[in-house]
């Protein structure tokens, strides 16, 4: 794995390296976990591997500055971003870098990373705010007397950095990962730490261990949203039936009017009563990472984890250690196996809705949120959409009057039926029959819920059956019925 720093403290990331295994398509803003967002830079040129990214809390705002993509540098991958909290006013400076070790492959060589290192650091010095550098370098630094380590050393002190990492970061005893920071600066609070994740011998598992540090910068604000609601299940419907009898525009003269004007009075009428059963309230609530598949087992195992890890912990034994590691890899091995457990069954439980289907589909796969450009509105989108099929209407009109008219007449076929010149009325047991037997689907432009349309069926017959059978009289279909709701 092209570098594992990234466990999260105070709710800042660090790095995420992508297992070369891990094509870089595949990665996307919606195949992470719920409150989290990713900015990912794919490996150049199409070559293997996941490339670079930055893997953060959805309440930070982080705004890329240069990358890989830029095409500034050949012989290291770079993501360089600011992040910044909505408490802390100046942004800090997280740059995520790697470093493929050259090969006869790739035709890479330490001079010419040396040489565009060098200048990476120059631009990095002009930046007033902190500074941190995170990634894997792929030199032994933990060897002093390694000509490329003080090669490496030295650019850093000549540009005023340091790197902070001690100890190995990886499984063969080396340490590759780095924090880089600027020599005088107090942003780490302290020195980073090296952990074992003990993810096990995957293909997804790495070969290089967790490096984490803290950063004194504040805590960001969990998201808050402002959500509408009306509390209809608390409506007394006894209540709500005797006030429908009451309303005058619901119950008399239905004869007499046009579809037009019951259709209105059918809507104004219950939206009014809907206003004073149920008032429209809002609340402020605050959006958290959303976990479906979290069981019982899996919450039961990550007990003992921190249990065993607490253990070793204290002890400091190596046997307390293999048992900490062994339930490491338990709980690993229940999380992949509940997630996949869970969505398994939801995609066998929509196999015959297929819109709830494609819903979890998108979930799962990161479809885009739009599949429309971002260079026009929406209101510029729709008119050209419309226009299309109006001039698509025109031209065919077009063409049919300028086509040859064929000399000649065409004999009618004999017709022996009863024609069709007046629609029958529909009565108050047909449309109670429909009303009962519909599912429960409602729309925003509904003016109340189907559910308790059904429970007022009775009440709101006269006028349902008034509209029905004036629109089939009229021939017409109400213009307050034309309203479709896009969201």
């Amino acid at each position: 794995m092209a570098g594992v720093p990234g466990k999260v403290y105070g709710g800042l990331p660090m790095h995420i390296g992508i297992s070369p295994h891990v094509d870089g398509a595949i990665v996307s803003t919606k195949r992470v976990s719920n409150g989290y967002k990713i900015e990912h830079v794919p490996r150049p040129n199409g070559r293997r591997g996941g490339g670079v990214a930055v893997l953060y809390k959805a309440e930070l705002s982080i705004t890329i500055i240069d990358s890989t993509r830029d095409n500034l540098f050949t012989h290291f991958e770079h993501i360089d971003c600011l992040l910044s909290t909505e408490n802390n006013a100046v942004p800090f400076r997280l740059s995520v870098v790697y470093r493929p070790p050259p090969s006869r492959t790739n035709g890479l060589r330490n001079s010419v990373f040396f040489e565009e290192w060098s200048t990476y650091l120059d631009r990095l010095a002009t930046v007033t705010s902190d500074v941190i550098i995170t990634g894997d370098i792929n030199f032994h630094l933990d060897d002093d007397l390694n000509p490329d380590t003080r090669t490496f050393n030295s650019i850093l002190e000549a540009h005023g950095m340091v790197q902070n990492v001690l100890g190995k970061t990886h499984v063969k005893g080396h340490t590759l990962d780095v924090i880089i920071t600027r020599s005088q600066s107090h942003f780490l609070c302290h020195e980073p730490t090296v952990t074992d994740p003990c993810l096990g011998s995957s293909d997804f598992a790495g070969d290089h261990y967790a490096v984490s540090c803290e950063v004194n910068i504040s805590r960001p604000k969990r998201i808050r949203k402002v959500q509408s609601f009306r509390e209809l299940r608390r409506i007394d419907i006894g209540d709500f039936k005797t006030s429908i009898a009451g309303c005058p525009q619901l119950n008399e003269k239905l004869g007499d009017r046009h579809v037009d004007d019951l259709v209105d009075a059918y809507n104004s009428c219950l939206q009014q009563l809907i206003d004073d059963y149920a008032p429209m309230k809002t609340k402020c609530v605050t959006l958290r990472p959303d976990c479906p598949w979290y069981n019982d087992e899996l919450r039961s195992e990550k007990k003992k984890r921190r249990k065993a890890e607490r253990v070793w912990q204290r002890s400091k034994l190596t046997v307390h250690k293999q048992l900490y590691k062994q339930q490491c890899r338990v709980v690993n091995r229940l999380l992949i196996t509940t997630k996949q457990s869970y969505y398994s069954n939801k995609i066998e439980e929509y196999s015959h809705d297929q819109k709830r289907l494609f819903q979890l589909t998108n979930k799962l796969m990161g479809a885009p949120a739009s599949v429309l450009p971002d260079n026009k509105s929406d209101d510029e989108w729709s008119g050209i959409f419309g226009s299309f099929f109006i001039d698509k209407v025109n031209s065919i009109r077009d063409n049919i009057e300028s086509a040859d008219v064929v000399s000649g007449t065409v004999d009618e076929p004999n017709f022996d039926g009863t024609p069709l010149s007046l629609l029958a009325n529909t009565t108050t047991g047909e449309l109670r029959e429909l009303i009962v037997s519909s599912p429960n689907k409602s729309c925003e432009l509904d003016p109340i819920p189907t559910w308790l349309l059904k429970s007022c069926t009775d009440e709101l017959l006269p006028i349902l059956n008034a509209i029905i059978n004036a629109s089939l009289a009229t021939h017409q279909a109400p213009n307050s019925l034309k309203v479709a709701h896009c969201p």
